[in-house]
Order: C-alpha cells, then structure tokens, then sequence
C-alpha cells in the first residue's frame, strides 16, 4: 500500500475515516510500510466526527504526523479548499453534494483503489 499525499486530496468522511482506521490495523509490521519519512496529513473536519484518538494512532502506525483542523461548515472548507491553488489540506470531510461540487470544480484527487490493499475490509 503506498500514500500519496497531495493538496488536492479531498475525500468524504466515510471512506477517509474507513481507510485511517483499516490502515491503522493493516500496517502491522515495519516491513508492510512504505516510506512515508517526510510526508505530513493534515485533515479537515468537524469536531467530534471522527473518534480522537485516530489520528494519533495513524501516526503511531505509519509515522506520519497528522494535523486535524476543524471547520464549522461545508460552505467554509469549500471556500477554502477553492480560494487557493495549495490549500494545505490533505483530506476534507464535506457532506456528499459539496464533494460532487468539488469534483466539478477540478479540487479532487482519485482515490487509487490498488494502493489500498485492505480496501477488502470497508
């Protein structure tokens, strides 16, 4: 499985929280991780969607350091995610017509299927 962090990355809540959390579980062994030295996550999200302790335990699994910013509403990470072209947003929770309004405004980065070698398990 390999990460690829990008600034255009923007994902909804239920398939960022899924992969966090199998992630977390499926990299056990040093030899399973791909070198991540110098890469950072940084997350958008709403207080309390997501349990508190995943991002520590992300990085405690893949040595990567995660930085959860929290916005008060679509409206406000669809603002931010579009006024700059290096938002510095890794990955934004949004409800399900602002990700299709953010796909069609070119901010979406695919999520690679094949680098997720537990996909099987969401």
């Amino acid at each position: 499985m390999g990460l690829q962090i990008s600034y255009r990355r923007t994902l909804t809540a239920g398939i960022v929280a899924g992969t966090l959390a199998v992630s977390t579980v499926g990299l056990a062994t040093a030899q399973d991780r791909p070198d991540l030295s110098g890469q950072s996550l940084v997350i958008s999200n709403w207080a309390d969607y997501m349990p508190a302790d995943l991002p520590e335990r992300f990085e405690e699994a893949t040595g990567v350091p995660v930085t959860v910013a929290n916005h008060a509403t679509n409206e406000e990470i669809v603002t931010t995610l579009t006024a700059s072209s290096n938002p510095g947003i890794d990955v934004a929770f949004v409800s399900g017509q602002f990700a299709q309004a953010l796909g069609e405004f070119g901010v979406l980065e695919p999520h690679v299927h094949a680098q997720i070698r537990t996909l099987a398990n969401l």
